[in-house]
């Protein structure tokens, strides 16, 4: 029994996610529920009992976040053979197939989901002149946009949950890239492209792997050096790949826009180290995690590998992504050669220093321990002349000797009292010392000791013999890597608005 669900016979050539879209065929009705249920009840109830195992494990793989509901075909047409042995891919030798023998496997594979899978998933073709590697030209999906809720029911959860048992199915989606890039000649375009679909892939990876907290994370690490070496033994080592991050503004996103950094320089393989990075995946950039037991490999870490751990300095990806992880990560980059008062990738006339959270204390902490400059200031303008500002108090960021603005100045209620009384006793500047006697009274002590130790050193990295003596010292709390005690975070000004946003505010209470 199969089942067509498209009315529109022009959807079938459609690769748009099964979510999309607002078409009334579209809508979860009743009597489509009926539907769905009389179909996974032949499915699972009349069927081969192989058939439909491999049909609800097929199913759960384009549930799985990690395809986001698009299943590449090559990737299912090796799960027989994930099924024999789990390690098939790792044993696999680097052989690309001849594109006769992958016709062939893509065929017999799409025979076998319709067989299967009865209607619930369509096997598609992106628009003709999609590029990309020939064995990605078709996805299995959702045959209909509501399917992905109705498996998402409890109880359609507990009929699949007896079909799943002893099946991985992360692992699967990352032994059949395994698969697939041992097995298929992929273009530059795959890896190197802005398009790059190996970015997307890994990425998705390595995002699933934070979301799921699978136990095995030694296993997951050795794939992404499989990875690494694949991409290494079929990429010319002179090609470059694209990628991209963006860096949050300091002085709030309502203020600064994201800076986008695009990095054009590297191999696709290291590609992976950043991603790694941007996930607080600090275990696989220390070593091989073989066996469950890390052996660190010490190396100088490109600068912007602290770029992409810094995407996450304004919110955490997943439940798996704590902030004790993300200062590990950092740590770690400053360990392996990292100037805390590093550019890397960014263009502009600021460091990722001053791109930091401006209220997440541990992050100030570890990076004045690893030298980042402390030449910075807040000063306030209470009487400036600005009539469209006014009742306003102009608070301008300033870095540097030089003491520089390169960012928008913000404005806060002269009414606000609390950081503005503070600001007016100290005459309207507070320098970074000042700052954080204020705002951490907890942690002023070490955080001033590491401004002056930072000011006296001239903006010279500290030693590594100076950074043993600080972390040691227990009532500093300094040792990043064994965890540090946080000072619960505040907001600096409770309420602050931008140059629009003030206009804003202001026109309308004129009314």
């Amino acid at each position: 029994m199969h089942v067509n669900f498209n009315k529109n016979p022009r959807t079938r050539a459609s690769c748009r996610r099964p979510n999309s879209g607002s078409g009334g065929e579209n809508r979860r009705t009743p009597e489509l529920d009926d539907l769905f249920q009389f179909i996974f009840d032949s499915t699972t109830k009349r069927s081969h009992p192989i058939d439909c195992r491999n049909a609800v494990r097929t199913l759960a793989m384009v549930l799985n976040g990690c395809y986001r509901y698009e299943l590449p075909l090559i990737q299912y047409s090796f799960l027989e053979e994930f099924l024999e042995d789990p390690d098939f891919a790792i044993k696999r030798t680097l052989h690309n197939m001849s594109e006769e023998d992958m016709l062939q496997r893509l065929k017999r594979s799409r025979k076998q989901i319709y067989a299967r899978c009865k209607g619930f998933l369509d096997v598609l073709s992106p628009l003709k002149n999609a590029r990309g590697p020939l064995c990605r030209r078709e996805v299995a999906k959702f045959a209909h946009r509501s399917l992905a809720e109705f498996l998402q029911r409890k109880d359609i959860q507990e009929e699949m949950a007896p079909h799943l048992v002893g099946f991985d199915g992360f692992d699967f989606c990352c032994q059949a890239l395994t698969a697939e890039l041992k097995s298929t000649d992929h273009e530059d375009y795959y890896f190197t492209s802005m398009e790059s679909r190996f970015g997307f892939d890994i990425q998705g990876r390595i995002s699933a792997f934070t979301s799921l907290e699978p136990p095995n994370s030694a296993r997951f690490y050795s794939f992404l050096d499989d990875i690494a070496r694949i991409v290494s033994a079929q990429v010319l080592a002179e090609r470059k790949g694209f990628v991209s991050f963006f860096l949050p503004g300091q002085w709030s996103c309502r203020i600064t826009h994201a800076i986008i950094i695009s990095i054009t320089d590297y191999h696709p393989s290291m590609h992976i180290r950043f991603y790694a990075a941007q996930y607080g995946l600090y275990e696989y950039l220390l070593g091989s995690a073989a066996d469950g037991a890390v052996e660190p490999r010490r190396h100088r870490e490109h600068d912007e590998t602290l770029g992409f751990a810094l995407t996450v300095a304004h919110g955490f990806p997943s439940t798996y992504f704590s902030l004790d992880r993300f200062l590990k990560t950092l740590g770690y980059c400053f360990e392996n050669g990292i100037a805390a008062n590093s550019r890397g990738g960014h263009w502009g006339p600021v460091t990722y220093w001053q791109h930091i959270p401006f209220e997440s204390e541990p992050l100030i902490r570890v990076f004045l321990l690893y030298g980042a400059d402390p030449y910075f200031w807040l000063r306030f303008e209470p009487d400036h002349r600005s009539i469209e500002f006014r009742g306003a108090v102009r608070v301008a960021p300033q870095f540097g000797t030089a003491r520089a603005e390169p960012f928008h100045a913000i404005y806060i209620d002269m009414h606000s009292g609390g950081i503005l009384d503070f600001a007016r006793e100290n005459g309207w500047t507070l320098s970074l010392r000042d700052i954080v006697g204020y705002w951490f009274p907890k942690r002023a002590k070490v955080l001033q000791e590491l401004i002056d130790r930072n000011t006296a050193r001239q903006q010279a990295d500290p030693t590594e013999d100076e950074l043993k003596v600080l972390k040691a010292r227990p009532d500093f709390d300094l040792d990043v890597q064994k965890g540090l005690g946080c000072e619960e975070n505040e907001y600096f000004f409770t309420s602050f608005m931008g140059h629009h946003e003030w206009n804003k505010a202001m026109g309308l209470r004129s009314r």
